[in-house]
């Protein structure tokens, strides 16, 4: 899983401080939340993508990456569909009864703003490595009373490092199972409950190792505490793209 990776690169967003990427993707998350519902204002749905779009150019990611770990997620869209606007009834002649219009627009804005999120929260783990993560994350959660920031932080970056080691793990078993002839089944559905259990698993011991690392390390949280400023080129972005964010949600 490449996506979920920092790409190492020298363009302006990985230029940026962290602080300023981490208050820029909460703006776009909150902003994409708050969308209104896609027959209302496809022009903001439009406007936004242009802009993902180009963050994703200037971070200099291919859209190549996009295409290659496009099956990771593309079994999630016809589950949305499937429970959200096909309505079933125990009849005696069939169990689907209809597909509600007003519920599938109601599922493809949901897909919409799905999209927007992944694509947001991969650009900043792509610009963004897991310590300077770690860093802006404290940096927010100390102005928070009564929150240990240190450990609050580091439990955050370390579910972020952890997510394309998941999809490494699930690769992994996949691979395996099919050396050993344990499933040939074509549906994607039963294959992924099959490989669920082998999953958990491995993720749990995967953690367990973690924290015996930490441990062994002597890891508490009375250690050294980063700053992180912002440039008043940064302050500046983020109220523009805050009015921006505000007019476009207006549309």
């Amino acid at each position: 899983m490449i996506l979920c990776n920092y790409i190492n690169n020298d363009s302006p967003l990985h230029r940026l401080s962290p602080l300023t990427k981490l208050l820029a993707m909460i703006i776009l998350g909150s902003m994409t939340i708050s969308m209104q519902d896609l027959t209302k204002n496809y022009i903001s749905f439009i406007v936004f993508y242009v802009f993902v779009f180009s963050l994703i150019f200037i971070a200099g990611i291919r859209l190549s990456l996009f295409i290659k770990e496009l099956p990771y997620f593309i079994i999630i869209i016809p589950l949305i569909i499937l429970f959200s606007a096909v309505s079933f009834t125990n009849n005696q002649n069939y169990y689907l009864n209809h597909l509600d219009i007003s519920a599938l627009l109601t599922s493809l804005t949901f897909i919409l703003k799905l999209i927007l999120f992944t694509l947001i929260s991969i650009i900043f783990i792509a610009t963004t490595r897991i310590k300077e993560i770690n860093i802006a994350l404290e940096v927010i959660f100390r102005r928070i009373p009564f929150v240990n920031s240190t450990r609050l932080a580091t439990m955050i970056s370390l579910v972020f490092a952890q997510i394309p080691v998941i999809f490494d793990l699930y690769g992994q078993i996949k691979q395996a199972h099919k050396a050993r002839c344990i499933d040939d089944s074509k549906n994607p559905f039963r294959k992924i409950s099959f490989l669920a259990s082998s999953l958990i698993f491995r993720v749990l011991q995967n953690a367990d190792g973690i924290a015996l690392n930490y441990q062994a390390k002597g890891y508490n949280d009375e250690r050294t505490q980063y700053d992180c400023k912002l440039s008043f080129k940064e302050i500046s972005g983020l109220i523009i793209m805050v009015v921006i964010a505000l007019f476009v949600i207006g549309l």
